[in-house]
């Protein structure tokens, strides 16, 4: 895959104040230089485009952001006009166009991104001038006319933007980031504050001063409690004055003006709390910028607080008082927001949003072009032949590994896919192929599927004329008739075979042995994988380590929306909340899990934490026995909570509302629930030596396979909240690194290269 070049739209970068689409611009720009940093050579080249620098700066601040710049001879006012009217053109030299808001330019071939951040002219009509509520509109039928694709930072504003007729499919909700203001200047805070007589608490606002952002409601709050709050504290409200009638403060409200970015950032590490209640809003900025710097917030019901606000009604002052009552006096309610308010500013890192909206830059090339780079691929597709018989009704891990696999695969211009599934199953992958791409003809029950496999396909794949087929689950034809690829999970049959039910063993250790020296080329997961293949099994095949990916869409920190993960724990069980602890396993229920070993450790630890629970979700495997005799022994079977298999749609629930997601595996050949829990910004407990800490690496807790009081003593210190807070950031964002390389495009890309590797042998 080559680099993307985009072109991003800048304008908003060279008004006086940038606002909060200007923020949104350079906390993308911040987030694209660290995934640039962490991986060079998956990052975009950027291209930014805005107009004059304006006269009297002597010289442009955009030359500092360190990316290449097409730079207009026309004023702002006029290359808006221009790029309105279609007559300035994106450049043929770039792959893909985003436009930051709704000025957009007509782009001819190359696609289109447009982020809408809100439709809120449509919503309060009266919140805006006539003349501004025109060019929105206008601007909103040219982005609805030439734009590929939409980001938005809402669900809510996908449905006003649906409803405006947008396609769904054409929409993707990527929030803001929280993680862009500078250090705090806390002398420059202090010294405007002097200036204004605020030598002490106060209560912050920020924002434009205009009639959406509701402050005459909040003011009137504010001085309904202003008698009873201590000195009493005064109201700072920071902001440029926008349209509409101005606010004129009262009895200890102050004017603050606008401020630098590292001045913002100081009053808000000063504030007693930040209040923030418009009548409607996109996403609401501030907040979470507050959050990120341990302030507690009172806000309207906003996408971007994610519940770690003190929520009040906009619309009734006196909700809005109780909430800034309870929240500057109540010291139990501040340190309840003060943590929320944490844990949601670090789900939001620009890291993360930028990685998301390189995906979507992907996308869109392959979308409107059908390849990678200028439009031209320069190569022919390869008709790949993959085995997805052995996929069960209800997939585990390998079972998700062919799923994604096959997806991506069917996706992808430079391949041309042909599937064989079983007769039953035939609905399931329909979808990815054409209807004669499809050979539905395996039988279901294991052993017949199996000799299906060694006698019937060969001579099927040989007629659909593919040039390799790919056997993804250890197994292949026996007398292939074009060169073929086996994945290889993991050596378990070796390693442990008491693991295995005997059946299993003796028929992987055969069926690895024969790929080993027969397949053209094996795939494993992971170099753990790749070692033990060539301890164990004479290797004639080249061996491609080809790691998963991960759903960066279903697995992310934020849930897609809120309140959604309190309705879908409640499902499994009512103790389930968002607010109780628990530590969560999500797996197979069989032996090389070591999940008895797990509940052990917890009942070590649960009469500390009388309050959390064990979540074991997963189907019964083979020796699922062991993990009831656990449970029985442990003293507290009320305490942990076994769900069976759990729906696709749960799991990022339960990963990203768990205190800790733990996985004691013994032995793993990936282990991609270690990589989901990443992805969901959760606390990873995992085994060392293993193929989860080779994927993990410094982003886990790390503890010996087997080891019950090592497990115990990590599992107490997660549940008392105990250790270093900057080393559980620190690993949070290394995570998040690892999630960003560890794609399951990326992983197709490895497996398209071995398929050509083994095509040309």
């Amino acid at each position: 895959m080559s680099r993307q070049r985009v072109l991003l739209l800048v304008e908003q970068l060279r008004r006086s104040a940038a606002g909060g689409i200007g923020t949104y611009v350079l906390g993308l720009l911040q987030g694209l230089d660290e995934l640039a940093a962490a991986d060079a050579g998956d990052a975009p080249d950027l291209v930014l485009a805005a107009s004059r620098v304006p006269r009297g700066t002597e010289a442009d601040p955009l030359a500092g952001l360190g990316h290449e710049l097409r730079i207009s001879a026309l004023t702002g006012p006029l290359l808006t006009r221009a790029w309105d009217h279609g007559l300035v053109r994106a450049p043929s030299d770039v792959d893909v166009v985003h436009a930051a808001s709704l000025a957009t330019l007509a782009t001819g071939d190359v696609p289109l991104v447009v982020t809408v951040h809100d439709l809120l002219w449509r919503r309060v009509p009266e919140a805006y001038p006539p003349r501004g509520r025109r060019w929105h509109e206008a601007a909103l039928a040219r982005a609805l006319e030439r734009a590929d694709h939409f980001v938005v930072p809402a669900e809510v504003v996908a449905g006003d933007l649906v409803e405006a007729g947008a396609s769904r499919d054409a929409i993707t909700v990527i929030p803001m980031g929280s993680d862009h203001l500078p250090p705090p200047d806390v002398a420059g805070a202090t010294a405007h504050l002097a200036s204004l007589g605020v030598h002490g608490p106060f209560l912050l606002s920020v924002g434009t001063l205009e009639p959406r952002k509701n402050l005459q409601r909040l003011i009137d709050a504010y001085e309904s409690i202003r008698a009873e709050l201590p000195a009493p504290w005064p109201l700072v409200m920071v902001g440029p004055s926008g349209w509409g009638e101005q606010v004129t403060g009262g009895p200890g409200v102050i004017l603050a003006g606008t401020v630098s970015a590292a001045e913002l950032s100081g009053l808000f590490a000063a504030a007693r709390l930040l209040a923030y209640v418009p009548l409607i809003e996109g996403f609401g900025l501030p907040p979470v910028e507050a959050m990120s710097v341990g302030t507690p917030v009172v806000a309207s019901p906003l996408p971007s607080t994610g519940g770690a606000a003190r929520e009040v009604d906009p619309n009734d002052t006196a909700s809005i008082a109780a909430g800034l009552w309870d929240v500057a006096t109540d010291e139990v309610v501040r340190a309840d927001l003060i943590g929320k308010g944490s844990e949601r500013a670090a789900a939001l890192s620009w890291s993360s949003i930028a990685r998301r909206h390189r995906e979507v830059w992907d996308q869109v090339v392959i979308d409107r072009s059908g390849s990678w780079g200028s439009g031209e691929s320069g190569v022919a597709p390869l008709r790949v032949s993959l085995d997805v018989s052995a996929v069960p009704v209800r997939p585990a891990g390998a079972g998700h590994y062919i799923v994604q696999l096959a997806g991506q695969l069917a996706a992808r211009p430079d391949v041309d896919l042909v599937l064989w599934s079983r007769t039953d199953d035939r609905d399931r992958w329909a979808p990815l192929v054409a209807s004669g791409d499809l050979g539905a003809s395996a039988p279901g029950p294991r052993p017949l599927r199996l000799v299906w496999e060694q006698l019937r396909l060969g001579p099927l794949v040989a007629a659909s004329g593919a040039a390799v087929h790919h056997g993804p689950h250890y197994t292949m034809p026996r007398n292939p008739s074009v060169p073929t690829v086996v994945t290889v999970h993991d050596l378990s049959f070796f390693d442990a075979p008491e693991w295995h039910e005997r059946s299993k063993v003796a028929l992987f250790r055969r069926a690895i042995r024969r790929a080993a020296r027969r397949a053209t080329v094996v795939v494993c997961p992971s170099q753990v994988t790749a070692d033990a293949l060539r301890t164990w099994c004479t290797v004639d095949a080249e061996v491609v380590v080809a790691p998963h990916g991960v759903d960066t869409v279903r697995f992310r920190p934020d849930e897609p929306v809120p309140g959604s993960d309190a309705g879908l724990l409640a499902g499994l069980d009512p103790r389930l909340t968002t607010e109780r602890p628990f530590l969560v396993f999500v797996g197979t229920l069989e032996p090389r899990k070591d999940v008895p070993t797990l509940v052990r450790a917890f009942a070590t630890v649960a009469t500390a934490h009388p309050e959390a629970l064990l979540v074991l979700a997963g189907g019964r495997g083979w020796g699922g026995d062991q993990v009831d005799a656990a449970v029985a022994a442990s003293g507290l079977p009320g305490r942990v909570v076994q769900t069976g298999y759990v729906d696709d749609d749960v799991i990022p629930a339960l990963l990203r509302t768990a205190t800790a997601a733990v996985y004691p595996s013994l032995y793993e050949g990936f282990g991609m629930p270690a990589l989901e829990a990443l992805a969901c910004g959760t606390t990873l407990v995992t085994t060392s030596g293993t193929a989860m800490h080779e994927v993990a690496g410094d982003s886990a807790l790390l503890v010996p396979p087997g080891d019950q009081a090592a497990l115990a003593d990590v599992l107490d210190v997660v549940l008392t909240g105990r250790g270093d807070d900057r080393a559980s950031s620190e690993r949070r964002a290394i995570g998040f690194g690892i999630v960003d390389r560890h794609t399951w495009a990326a992983s197709a890309d490895l497996h398209v290269a071995a398929y050509r590797s083994a095509a040309g042998r």
